[in-house]
Parts: C-alpha cells; sequence; structure tokens
C-alpha cells in the first residue's frame, strides 16, 4: 500500500504509525521512494519489527536523501510516495493504522491515515505483478472493455489489415510494413497482453491510424534515384 506524499530533498520525517499481528518478529518495509505506477527508482528505506501482538505505537525516522531532486536538465520531478511492503510470506499478515509522516515543521503529510475512509487516497500495487496479468490480448479486451469493445476492436484492425492488404498489389512499401508489424502483434497477442505496457499500446494504435487513414498516393513507392 502507498500513499503520495510532498516531501523535500535532505529532509528528515517522522514516521508514526500503530503496528498489530498475531504472529511476533515479522518485519514491515517502509519506503519513500521516487515511483512510477509500479516500479520504484530511488528509494530511501526503514525496517519495521513487531514485538507485541496487540496494538504497538511505532517512531522512525525516515530521510528523504536525494529524493524528488530534478531530473531531465531541471526540469521534471518524479512523484514520491510513501509505501509499506510486507514481504513475509503467504499467512503472515501486518495490520497497520494511524500512519503519520511528520514534516520538521510538525505537518501531517499522510491523508486518511487511519483507514476511516476505507482506502481514500493510498495505492495497491504488486512486485510481483504476473500473476496479474491476462496474457492474452484478447481475453484481457474482454475483461476490460466487454464483448461490444472487443468487437469494435476486431472490426477496426480487420479494416486496417483489409486496406492494407488491398493496397499490396500496388507494390506499396508501407503496406507491406505495416501488415508484418502486425503480423508480429498478433503472434505475440496470443501469448501476452501487449497492451499492459502504454507504450506499447501508444505505439500499436498510431500504426492502426496510420493505416486507416493514409491516402492510397501518398503510398506509392517512389524511387529516390
Amino acid at each position: 500500500m502507498g500513499q503520495y506524499v510532498a516531501v523535500k530533498t535532505h529532509t528528515s520525517y517522522r514516521l508514526l504509525l500503530n503496528i498489530r499481528s498475531k504472529k511476533l518478529g515479522l518485519n514491515l518495509s517502509t519506503s519513500l521512494c521516487e515511483k512510477s505506477l509500479q516500479y520504484s527508482f530511488r528509494c530511501s528505506t526503514v525496517l519495521i519489527t513487531n514485538s507485541n501482538s496487540e496494538w504497538e505505537p511505532i517512531e522512525q525516522i525516515i530521510d528523504s536523501h536525494d529524493l524528488g531532486e530534478p531530473d531531465a536538465a531541471g526540469l521534471l520531478k518524479r512523484p514520491i510516495q510513501l509505501s509499506f511492503y510486507n514481504g513475509n510470506g503467504i499467512g503472515q499478515a501486518l495490520d497497520i493504522t494511524h500512519v503519520q509522516l511528520m514534516s520538521p515543521e510538525g505537518i501531517n503529510l499522510i491523508k486518511n491515515g487511519d483507514y476511516s475512509r476505507r482506502t481514500d487516497y493510498w495505492l495497491f500495487s504488486s512486485q510481483k505483478h504476473n500473476p496479474w496479468h491476462i496474457d492474452n490480448l484478447w481475453v484481457h479486451l474482454l475483461f476490460d472493455q466487454g464483448w461490444l469493445g472487443l468487437s469494435v476492436f476486431i472490426l477496426l484492425f480487420m479494416l486496417a489489415v483489409y486496406h492494407c492488404y488491398r493496397l499490396l498489389p500496388q507494390q506499396t512499401i508501407y503496406s507491406s510494413i505495416l501488415l508484418s508489424a502486425f503480423g508480429g502483434f498478433l503472434v505475440v497477442a496470443w501469448v501476452n497482453s501487449p497492451f499492459d505496457a502504454p507504450r506499447l499500446t501508444l505505439l500499436f494504435f498510431l500504426l492502426l491510424f496510420f493505416a486507416l487513414l493514409r491516402k492510397p498516393q501518398a503510398w506509392k513507392t517512389t524511387n529516390p534515384l
């Protein structure tokens, strides 16, 4: 579980929370990380170990170090997330509540730290993401968009393939390239879900719209000599 927070670089923060588990000696990894939706970059981590089967108050100091320093020639900053990771294995549950991340000025940066509003402001993610994948594009589309979305996608894709195939007798190089690209995509789509990656999704639809929107006159092969 994690929540995006506005922390400053090279600043020490007080982490306060209550922890409980039926089994003693379990570890809870708490990190401040530069994070995308799934992957982490630079991190600052502290390890918390429970020593009581009842609610136990915990206080730790966590330093931001160089987190949040500008990248891309100083134009951009990665978002920072406070996250909790339970790596103790199956059946080793840990309960946490009353989470606070206190700045040196005494300001709590965490919202809904007692989970009174359920999981508002908190984001669940898994480092072991393979069990969450649907390794088939067609099942993936059916799950995400239903039969209507899957049908529309198939019709749109078939129209683009037909348009490229119709131009093959004119010896257009673009139609050959696009058909080869679509063929490779289809092979992978039966055993994986390429749309899990936003960049591949964007690339596919750019090719698809190119196949649908280009005028045949612009597809004709020209001799540069």
